[in-house]
This record gives structure tokens, C-alpha cells and sequence, in this order.
């Protein structure tokens, strides 16, 4: 049976991995889920706010084992009050944001999520390259100058010597 990957829109605060494990376990075997956390800037803002002062996470993927679970799920869950929470629960007022994701796999988002570091991580050698390369040629020229600016002066002393000698012998 093939695995069957939802996309979490929108993760609750307070919601964790274990909590969507036991939520979502009811629709079938779970394989892997991974939510993604907020960025340090988004906590720092909600704090500034007043808002609460625990990090959370934006959104998230389940890997259902059975696609034919993964489609039951979101066409259960989807847009639906979060359940399993009690009636002044934490998730009273939460309504499940989930999208089945077809024809995408789990391997499909590993490479999708280490992808994008890897090009952030190239582009950053890719400058630090070039910055290393301009410093190279700017060191190169420097250089340059330097030798020819002790020729000009080893050569007008020359001429300031020549001149003194023929003006000797005269």
C-alpha cells in the first residue's frame, strides 16, 4: 500500500507532535510527522505583543501509511472543530486546516525542505567565493601598483643621478 502525505495548513498553539500523533491516529497507522516551527523573529513579535511565550509551529506534514487513510482523514477533518480536546479544551476554538498531497511523497518533502538549504548554503559560498576572488585581484593590483611606484621613483632618482653626473663632467 502506498503512504498518503496531508498537509497541516495551520498548527494550533500549544498543538504538538504527540498531540497530532493521538488525533490523527484515529483515522489509521501514522508514519512520519514533522511540524515546522516558528522562526525566532515570529516568537520575538508574539512576545512583544503579549502574546504566549512558548515557541510553536506554523505548519506541518503527516505520512498516513495507507493513502486510502490519508484521503478518509481529510475528507473527515477537514474544516472540522479539533476533537479530542474536552469542551473548554485548548482546541475548542481550532478547526483542522489539512490538504491531501496526491501524488507527493515524504521523500518528495525531504528533498523539498534539505533542498532549500542546500541552495541557501551554495549561494553563501558561491559569495563568499567571489568575495575571496576580489580580495585576490584587489591584493593583485595593489601589488601591481606598489612595484610601479618603486620603479617610477628608483628611475627618477636614476635621472636625478644621471643628471648630476653629466652636469659634473661638463
Amino acid at each position: 500500500a502506498r503512504a498518503g502525505v496531508v498537509y497541516m495548513a495551520r498548527v494550533p498553539p500549544g498543538l504538538d507532535e504527540g498531540i497530532v500523533r493521538s488525533l490523527l491516529g484515529r483515522c489509521g497507522p501514522l508514519g512520519r510527522v514533522w511540524l515546522r516551527a516558528e522562526t525566532p523573529e515570529t516568537v520575538a513579535a508574539r512576545r512583544r505583543l503579549g502574546g504566549r511565550h512558548r515557541a510553536g509551529f506554523t505548519d506541518g506534514w503527516v505520512e498516513f501509511q495507507r493513502q486510502r487513510d490519508a484521503e478518509s482523514a481529510v475528507a473527515l477533518l477537514n474544516g472540522q472543530p479539533i476533537r479530542g480536546a474536552t469542551r473548554r479544551g485548548k482546541f475548542q476554538n481550532d478547526l483542522w486546516c489539512l490538504r491531501l498531497l496526491p501524488s507527493f511523497s515524504w521523500d518528495d518533502l525531504v528533498d523539498e525542505i534539505f533542498g532549500t538549504r542546500r541552495e541557501r548554503v551554495l549561494r553563501v559560498k558561491s559569495e563568499v567565493a567571489a568575495a575571496r576572488r576580489e580580495r585576490t585581484f584587489i591584493e593583485k593590483r595593489a601589488d601591481l601598483a606598489r612595484i610601479v611606484l618603486r620603479d617610477r621613483r628608483a628611475s627618477a632618482a636614476d635621472a636625478v643621478t644621471v643628471g648630476t653626473r653629466v652636469d659634473a663632467m661638463d
